[in-house]
């Protein structure tokens, strides 16, 4: 589905250490609105939500593409396994109440091409006939799509993408105007009722969740907290200090130092288990995620660099380690706010 992703709440998530089922809540509760997209090789998968709630998804794999619950139901079995990756991105409701729409009506024209077709024209045609639905357009040379709304004749929203930038408003409008007349183009006209959003809606008989693994009752995996930031710079370091040695160098360098900071902060003593990282995730066991939780995890990967660099004679492992991890605070700077000083030098 074509949506613009110019404010992105989160992207560039991988689907290996997300809990997905957490995330569709944290959006519910925060009553979201904009899309989550979903992305592996060939295969890419979108679903709008308004006010907190999945009011429609798109799903495609090559060039079959799937609309509506099927579609939501094959997202959540996707964002379950790794490989893929997750974005979040806000939209006005009236931007996602439009874009609910595609992929729900009656087609009028299909395959006009821009040869015989002009879409000054045809959109001229439309406005006389206080046509209300959507209007594709789809480029090969170039490689590049557009949309056009319509409600009662008038242009209400417009998207038009070409190399991974995105165009709204009348100036998207324009700009596919002006590529039809100078390239091949191929036009769909689609009708919608000015109420086509509501038949839409994904009803929530069941939580999207329904295909995810089952969440521990007092398991807390905070979708924008620390959590999913720790998750991240642990599983960045552990990459750089395993690509350096071999697979498990870092786990086991932190664990140790886990059992070394067990009694400042018994949380992280391995058999209390109610702070764990494995697997690329960072998860919390207990009633509340303490507030000393980013200390003690920094001083945690402090004390294992430390001890890794004297181990494996790599005293350059943690000027790799602070490179790697300041993409991250540059993607969450908002919660690296919150993170006492010693933990946002890290990535400083």
């Amino acid at each position: 589905m074509l949506l613009p992703r110019t404010e992105p709440v989160f992207d560039g998530l991988r689907t290996s250490f997300l809990r997905f089922d957490g995330l569709l809540s944290e959006l519910r509760s925060d009553s979201h609105c904009g899309f989550v997209s979903v992305e592996f090789p060939g295969y890419s998968g979108a679903i709008l939500v308004d006010g907190g709630d999945a009011i429609s998804a798109t799903e495609r794999m090559g060039s079959v593409e799937t609309h509506g619950a099927a579609a939501l139901k094959g997202i959540v079995t996707r964002a379950c396994e790794p490989g893929g990756m997750v974005g979040v991105f806000r939209l006005s409701s009236a931007f996602v109440q439009l874009a609910a729409t595609v992929g729900v009506g009656t087609p009028v024209y299909r395959d006009l091409s821009s040869s015989f077709t002009s879409l000054e024209r045809l959109l001229a045609k439309l406005k006389d006939g206080r046509f209300d639905g959507y209007v594709e357009a789809a480029f090969s040379e170039p490689p590049a799509a557009g949309l056009v709304f319509l409600r009662a004749g008038e242009v209400s929203e417009s998207l038009f993408e070409q190399g991974g930038s995105v165009e709204t408003g009348m100036a998207a409008v324009a700009r596919i105007v002006d590529e039809a007349s100078e390239h091949e183009a191929t036009f769909h006209v689609i009708h919608t009722s000015p109420t086509a959003h509501v038949a839409a809606r994904i009803p929530n008989e069941a939580p999207p969740a329904a295909q995810a693994p089952e969440i521990r009752p007092t398991q807390i995996t905070a979708v924008a907290g620390p959590l999913v930031v720790w998750s991240e710079i642990l599983r960045r370091a552990e990459e750089v200090v395993d690509g350096l040695s071999q697979k498990g160098t870092f786990s086991a360098a932190l664990q140790e130092a886990f059992k070394e900071r067990a009694t400042a902060y018994p949380y992280l003593d391995p058999t209390v288990a109610e702070f764990a990282y494995r697997d690329g995730q960072a998860t919390f066991h207990g009633d509340a995620i303490p507030e000393s939780l980013p200390d003690a995890l920094t001083n945690s990967l402090h004390d294992a660099i430390a001890r890794l660099a004297f181990r494996l004679k790599r005293s350059d492992i943690e000027s790799r380690v602070r490179a790697e991890l300041s993409e991250v605070r540059s993607r969450h700077s908002a919660a690296f706010q919150g993170f006492p000083a010693s933990a946002r030098s890290l990535v400083s």
